[in-house]
C-alpha cells in the first residue's frame, strides 16, 4: 500500500528530492491540467487536459466553444498552463450547462478523460467500488446494529 500511495507522489516528490521543495497542501501541481467542475445538478467530475493537443481540440467542441483554440491565452500547452485560472472560470461556466450525467456521455464520446468527484454518499454506491467488495458487514452477536469495516 505504501508505494501506491508514494506512486502518486511523483511532481512534488520530484521536486523535494530534486528542488528541495515542499509541497503545500491544497496545492495544484504546476504541470496539472486537472479541472474540477460542478454540473447543473451539483454532480462534481474533473476532467483532465492530458498531453495530446487532441484533448484540447475535444473539450473546445465538447463545450460548444471551438473558438478558443484561436484566443492566444490558449493556443498551446504551456499557454493553457499559464493562464489556468481562466481556462478554468470557462470550463466550469460551462459544466453549468448541463447534468453529470449529460457531461459523462459528451466526454465519452469525445474521448476526453474524465472521472465523478464523489462524496462518501456516492461512493459506496458505486458499481466499481461495489464489485471490488471492499466494504464487509459485521454481525454483531448482540444483533445490535451491524458495523461497516473499509478494507
Amino acid at each position: 500500500m505504501l508505494r501506491a500511495v508514494v506512486g502518486f507522489l511523483v511532481e512534488p516528490g520530484s521536486n523535494f528530492l530534486d528542488q528541495g521543495e515542499v509541497t503545500q497542501p491544497n496545492t495544484r501541481q504546476r504541470r496539472a491540467q486537472a479541472y474540477g467542475l460542478v454540473a447543473s445538478d451539483g454532480g462534481r467530475f474533473v476532467v483532465h487536459m492530458s498531453v495530446p493537443e487532441k484533448f484540447w481540440i475535444a473539450i473546445t467542441d465538447a463545450i460548444g466553444r471551438p473558438e478558443l483554440r484561436d484566443d492566444p491565452r490558449f493556443a498551446d500547452r504551456s499557454a493553457r498552463h499559464d493562464h489556468y485560472a481562466e481556462l478554468d472560470a470557462v470550463l466550469k461556466d460551462a459544466a453549468l450547462t448541463r447534468t453529470r450525467d449529460e457531461w459523462f456521455e459528451i466526454l465519452a464520446a469525445a474521448d476526453i478523460p474524465h472521472a465523478a468527484i464523489n462524496g462518501f454518499d456516492e461512493l459506496f454506491d458505486d458499481p466499481q467500488v461495489r464489485h471490488l467488495d471492499v466494504v464487509e458487514r459485521i454481525e454483531m452477536p448482540d444483533g445490535s446494529r451491524p458495523l461497516h469495516q473499509v478494507g
